[in-house]
C-alpha cells in the first residue's frame, strides 16, 4: 500500500544569517531532532542547537513554518 509523503515548508535561519526556504518531512524532522543538542518549541516553529564536530562551538538554527499563501484572481 502508497501512503503519501507529506512535508511542510520551513524558513531555515542558521545563526540568525542564512535564510533558506526548505520543505521537510516528518521524517526529517526527526531526524534534525535526533541529533540536535537541544530543541525548543517556539510559537513560530522549532529552534535546534547542535556543536561543531569538534564541539567548540554551538550552532543555532531555527525553522520557521513558512506562510502558506492562497492565490487570489482579481
Amino acid at each position: 500500500m502508497w501512503t503519501r509523503i507529506h512535508s511542510e515548508t520551513f524558513l531555515e535561519v542558521i545563526n540568525g544569517d542564512e535564510v533558506t526556504e526548505v520543505n521537510l518531512t516528518k521524517d526529517v524532522l526527526m531526524q534534525r531532532y535526533r541529533f540536535a543538542k537541544e530543541v525548543v518549541r517556539t510559537p513560530s516553529g522549532y529552534e535546534f542547537k547542535y556543536l561543531t564536530l569538534d564541539k567548540k562551538k554551538e550552532i543555532t538554527m531555527e525553522l520557521i513554518h513558512a506562510p502558506k499563501y492562497k492565490k487570489t484572481h482579481c
